[in-house]
């Protein structure tokens, strides 16, 4: 979940997550589910779950746009999710549970069609404004349904002959389309979806990644986005439980080439596989909606559990870093993020060390590690893990370059990108672990 603090006045008590003033607006990033098993999760359960997970973000937040999209956990069986009359369980099920707060927020008839045929829409909101509301006339979410994209989901595929299809609800066209719109009447765009695109590095298995969705789906999401360059500012992602940052290249994983949008992921809420629970608040420019910080609110579960036994039952948030900070930047904007790239593999590979005071690779290790599992950060130690999770940061889309990255000997990993090779190894991209 994200908290969005227009950044333009005041600043807050950056220790206390309660002192968090100008909130604009609150992104929910699907989810809502437990993570159990699929007999457990009826087509009733998943509804009541998600209007209970929704009803908890707008009784704290009532006056502010929540907005929600769906996740692979969202259905029966997970990450199976089709489109159309027969998911009207599902997309009528979301949209009775939305509506209310959505259309509040300037949800159109023809957003209102596409999220009950779909899950994807359009809005642009409202935020608040001390007791009066006005519009965020320059800013645009478009929430996809990145669902119908996903490397598990057996539904995007021909009935007959299995062959993935070329646009899974016609999903990719729509989301050309409202580039284009958002383009010429110059609003600027911050895309939702669940799941990431990239490749998820190994811990387990060093040297090899994970692709979240089909490859050719990256690709054809990567089209549309370069397309219209300069149209969506930041990407929201949820689903791999742990927060990190990518960057959409014009060329993919060379760093030689224009960054035009990071892409964020951001932690879970979820005690699943014994992370803390986290969320984000994030800051912008009114101006020109460019992401300026990411802060990590964390509640860590040893001190949380010590002090239940003591008496104290309340819970203590901890702001555990700010982005910026961590990765020594000016601002979370494309340009920033190629500079802090360009240093990560500017250092060659064996002085890559665990600092995230004096060394970049330990500055993305502790980003994306924070609240994880201790065992987790010991696993991201070798060196073969470390080159995957340096290349998953500027590879979006092509399993080619993602290995010709990732299998580059180390001794051309202080080289920039115009030296990457496309290696003749055969390409170790799996569908990865159940998120």
């Amino acid at each position: 979940m994200y908290a969005a603090v227009d950044n333009a006045g005041d600043r807050w008590d950056a220790h206390d997550i309660r002192g968090l003033v100008n909130i604009t607006h609150v992104l929910f990033l699907g989810d809502a589910q437990a993570h159990t098993e699929d007999y457990e999760q009826t087509r009733e359960l998943v509804v009541e779950r998600m209007k209970t997970a929704f009803k908890l973000i707008t009784d704290r937040f009532p006056s502010l746009p929540a907005i929600p999209i769906l996740g692979n956990h969202d259905t029966t069986p997970y990450n199976q999710m089709g489109w159309g009359p027969e998911w009207s369980w599902l997309y009528d099920g979301a949209f009775g549970i939305w509506n209310a707060t959505l259309l509040g927020y300037n949800l159109t008839a023809e957003d209102q069609a596409t999220l009950r045929y779909a899950g994807y829409y359009t809005i642009q909101p409202f935020k608040a404004v001390k007791w009066a509301r006005e519009p965020l006339t320059s800013l645009r979410f478009i929430c996809l349904n990145s669902q119908l994209w996903e490397i598990k989901n057996q539904l995007n595929r021909n009935a007959t002959t299995k062959a993935l299809l070329e646009d899974p609800a016609g999903q990719f066209a729509w989301l050309r389309s409202q580039l284009a719109r958002a383009k010429q009447e110059g609003v600027k765009v911050h895309l939702l979806q669940h799941i990431p695109m990239g490749f998820l590095p190994s811990t387990s298995t060093p040297g090899s990644g994970a692709a979240q969705m089909h490859p050719q789906y990256m690709a054809a999401e990567r089209d549309a986005l370069l397309a219209y360059p300069d149209v969506v500012t930041a990407i929201f992602t949820g689903h791999v439980h742990s927060g990190f940052f990518r960057l959409l290249l014009s060329r993919d994983g060379d760093l030689t080439s224009t960054a035009l949008v990071p892409q964020f992921s951001n932690p879970a809420i979820s005690t699943w596989r014994g992370m803390n629970p986290a969320v984000h608040s994030y800051t912008y420019t009114p101006a020109d909606m460019q992401v300026t910080d990411i802060f990590r609110w964390q509640l860590p579960l040893a001190k949380a559990n010590a002090a239940a036994k003591a008496g104290d039952k309340s819970l203590h948030w901890e702001m555990a870093f700010s982005y910026a900070d961590l990765l020594n930047v000016p601002s979370l904007n494309a340009s920033s993020l190629t500079s802090y790239v360009d240093n990560l593999f500017t250092v060659p590979v064996d002085q890559w060390g665990d600092s995230a005071k004096t060394d970049p690779m330990g500055s993305l290790l502790k980003l994306t590690f924070a609240n994880d599992a201790p065992q987790t950060m010991a696993n991201s130690t070798s060196q073969a893990v470390r080159q995957a999770f340096a290349c998953s940061l500027t590879v979006m889309g092509s399993e080619q370059a993602f290995a010709g990255c990732r299998l580059r000997p180390r001794s051309a990993m202080h080289m920039n990108g115009v030296e990457m090779e496309i290696c003749d190894n055969s390409v170790d991209v799996t569908t990865g672990p159940e998120w």
